[in-house]
C-alpha cells in the first residue's frame, strides 16, 4: 500500500501530494463525503487528478481500515460515503508499522528492525 520514494521528504516520501490532501480533507471534514465531493475539494486545492484516482485511493484506504465508509443509494446504484476512522497520529503510526513490517520481511536477519517493531508495538 505504501511505496517509499527516497527522493522525497516527510510524508511525501510515502504518498503523493494529492493522497496526503485527500486524507487531510476526509479527516478535517465535518461530515462524511462522497468521491465526487472529495474530487471537487481536491480540484479546489489545485490538484488535476482524475476522479478514478480519488475512487481507487478511497477504496484502498477503506480496505486497509484507514477510513470508513457507508453505502447509500444514489443515481445508478449504491455509492460510498467516506469518513474519518483514525486521527493523523494514528494513520502515521499505522504507516510506520506497515513500512517497518515490510522492511523486516525484506531483511529478516535485521535485529535493529525487529527491536524497533517490538518497541513500537508496546
Amino acid at each position: 500500500m505504501w511505496n517509499i520514494n527516497t527522493k522525497k521528504e516527510n510524508i511525501l516520501a510515502i504518498m503523493k501530494p494529492y493522497q496526503y490532501a485527500l486524507i487531510s480533507i476526509i479527516i478535517e471534514a465535518k461530515e462524511a463525503m462522497g468521491t465526487f465531493d472529495l474530487f471537487v475539494a481536491l480540484q479546489g486545492e489545485g490538484f488535476t487528478i482524475g476522479r478514478a484516482s480519488v475512487i481507487n485511493y478511497c477504496q484502498l484506504l477503506a480496505a486497509n481500515d484507514v477510513i470508513s465508509f457507508e453505502e447509500e443509494n444514489g443515481k445508478g446504484g449504491l455509492r460510498r460515503i467516506y469518513s474519518k476512522l483514525m486521527s493523523w497520529e494514528s494513520i502515521l503510526e499505522f504507516i510506520h508499522m506497515q513500512v517497518l513490517e515490510k522492511m523486516t520481511g525484506a531483511f529478516p536477519d535485521s535485529k535493529y528492525l525487529t527491536e524497533v517493531i517490538e518497541l513500537l508495538s508496546k
